[in-house]
């Protein structure tokens, strides 16, 4: 006869048998896996690091971006308000060339003497500040530095020599605020007077030199 009991004792002990060493290879997988996630945990740590860092770049870049955006406008800002002082300066210094002018042709002597002096000593105070008065009587005429008003024939002087001048022009550091206009001789014929009036009126820095190389002190 079949004994019942040592075949089902013999079952189960193959049974717990099977399911430990299935459980020791689940355990091992189980461990195998942890060590991966940890080996990721750690990447995804470093990784978030970099990144934190990229965007505190980002942020350094962006207020950096800001702040020069903040400064060219300030910039603009202060450029518009030189140049309203600049208008207010010149608007200034022509009224007074203007009393200047008008004490040169109808006032007695002493009257022109003072306001000569003080006309001299203003252009000095200028240069002191980067700002030289352009005037060329005597001189030939350079259309960087003159614009043509009048055009006067006067013997014994050479053809283009400017004989007077109508509002003095104005140089600061180097760069041309504004012309003078001047009134120059005509000698030759009167295609002449067209080149003159046709001359090139950019601002270049030869112009520039020959000025301050003829008005040095």
């Amino acid at each position: 006869m079949i004994d019942v009991a040592k075949e089902l004792r013999g079952f189960v002990e193959d049974l717990h048998k099977d399911s430990l060493e299935r459980f020791c290879d689940i355990a091992d997988v189980i461990g195998e896996f942890n060590k991966v996630l940890n080996k990721l945990g750690k990447e995804q740590y470093r990784y978030l690091s970099q990144l934190d860092e990229i965007m505190m770049s980002l942020e350094e870049q962006e207020n950096y971006h800001k702040e020069c955006v903040f400064l060219q406008q300030q910039n603009r800002m202060k450029d518009m308000e030189v140049k309203k002082l600049v208008a207010v300066l010149l608007s200034v210094l022509d009224s007074y060339e203007d009393l200047y002018r008008y004490a040169l042709k109808y006032g007695d002597e002493s009257w022109k003497e003072q306001m000569t002096m003080q006309w001299n000593r203003t252009g000095v105070i200028l240069k002191q500040n980067g700002i030289v008065r352009i005037e060329g009587i005597g001189e030939l005429f350079v259309p960087q530095l003159y614009a043509v008003e009048e055009i006067r024939r006067v013997p014994g002087i050479p053809n283009g020599q400017i004989v007077d001048i109508i509002r003095s022009g104005y140089m600061y550091n180097g760069e041309i605020i504004r012309k003078a206009k001047v009134v120059v001789n005509q000698t030759l014929e009167e295609q002449d007077e067209q080149a003159l009036n046709c001359a090139e009126t950019s601002n270049t820095k030869e112009g520039v030199q020959f000025y301050e190389q003829n008005n040095r002190n």
